[in-house]
């Protein structure tokens, strides 16, 4: 076979390639985006309020044991004067406080360490999302100089399980908790006695406990590294509850603080009237409509008609006016205007008389108009400044 005759079939076969290659491609780009991953819903048997109040099985576990159990989610409510519907605990009563990092007030933190001296029994959750914290906005844990810090226990950080702290009960039986073991518990001050502490690893109990009791006055303040143990996920892990009855131990009221978000006006306007955003969103769309400088076909305005084109010039005009631009603007318009009629007369020069002339047979216009538009150097005001460019505009459009 001739040489010359393999070109075309070395670019027929090489074509086809190409092709079959570009329609793989296509049809694998489509594949790729029109496969939907598939996520299978399990239909819970936990109800909504479940979902939502954390420890709402706590709550109905100590209802069987004859507890009274109060949930609420702003310590605000302690002792307070002005609220609606506030808390005031008994003397012998439980207060779970769960969330360490929140807000609580130098006053409502009197009216805590006087209720503890009293006989009260506060549980306090150290969970530190910050790492090492001392609680800052707590004024409460500052009265008790409390603190917490991360852990270097090697064996801490290479612990693929989850380490428990084992805990004496009254009876001296060994129960295990799994308390956050990452960080532990530290005491800047002698604020109330050290009755009980314990950690992960034994010889940590005195030194870097994740529990901690401290005995002040007639009560009792017990610190914890985690109280999420008891939350709908975990009170049944280890000995989890058997850790919260031998703390409930000579109460029979237990009022649980869970820190919830506080509701924004925006998300409660979306929840209770998502209209009024969409209102809104037409009284903007509208506002700046109005406002606008409008380009329409044909708009009414005084008795003149003014079409797209010009009013496109109005509002130019008045963008050089405000910019103190005009004179630069108007002799450039005009000499643009000069250069057309040359190009179009096929002519390098004219006098200012022919230029006139000619464009008086071209527009039909009076020549003290085409005078006044093209020559004179009068002072304008913006009125006149608009209209003078409107006719240099359409004398342009006539060439």
């Amino acid at each position: 076979m001739k040489p010359e005759l393999m070109k075309p079939i070395l670019k027929k076969i090489e074509t086809k390639d190409i092709v079959v290659a570009l329609l793989i491609i296509g049809i694998a780009v489509l594949a790729y985006f029109n496969i939907e991953s598939y996520e299978e819903e399990q239909t819970s048997s936990w109800s909504e309020e479940a979902f939502s109040q954390e420890f709402l099985a706590m709550k109905m576990h100590l209802e069987n044991f004859e507890y009274q159990v109060t949930l609420a989610d702003n310590t605000d409510l302690l002792f307070s004067q002005t609220a609606l519907n506030p808390i005031f605990p008994e003397a012998d009563d439980i207060i779970v406080l769960s969330q360490s990092e929140v807000t609580i007030s130098k006053e409502l933190s009197d009216k805590l360490l006087a209720w503890v001296d009293s006989g009260g029994h506060v549980i306090l959750d150290l969970q530190s999302y910050e790492g090492v914290s001392v609680f800052s906005t707590n004024q409460f844990l500052k009265s008790l100089g409390v603190s917490t810090q991360y852990s270097e226990d090697s064996r801490i950080e290479d612990s693929n399980e989850n380490l428990v702290t084992s805990v004496n009960t009254a009876d001296f039986d060994e129960i295990e908790v799994n308390l956050y073991a990452d960080i532990y518990i530290e005491l800047d001050s002698g604020m109330g006695d050290v009755v009980y502490s314990a950690a992960p690893f034994e010889e940590y109990d005195k030194t870097q406990p994740t529990l901690v009791q401290l005995e002040y006055g007639k009560g009792l303040v017990t610190l914890m590294t985690d109280v999420l143990v008891w939350n709908n996920y975990q009170i049944e892990d280890n000995d989890n509850l058997l850790w919260l009855h031998q703390l409930a131990q000579g109460s029979d009221t237990l009022f649980v603080f869970s820190y919830r978000d506080p509701i924004m006006w925006y998300q409660v306007i979306a929840r209770y009237s998502p209209a009024f955003y969409w209102i809104l969103l037409v009284t903007i769309l509208f506002f700046a409509w109005h406002n606008a400088i409008r380009f329409g076909a044909v708009v009414s305005l005084s008795h003149h008609i003014m079409t797209y084109f010009s009013q496109h010039i109005k509002a130019a005009g008045e963008f050089y006016w405000a910019n103190n631009q005009q004179n630069k603007l108007i002799e450039e318009v005009r000499q643009q205007l000069k250069d057309e009629l040359l190009t179009k007369l096929s002519r390098q020069n004219l006098s200012d008389e022919q230029i006139i002339e000619a464009l008086g047979k071209i527009s039909h216009w009076p020549a003290e108009t085409l005078h006044h538009l093209l020559f004179e150097k009068n002072k304008l005001n913006e009125s006149s400044f608009t209209k003078l460019m409107q006719g240099l505009q359409t004398l342009r459009k006539m060439i």
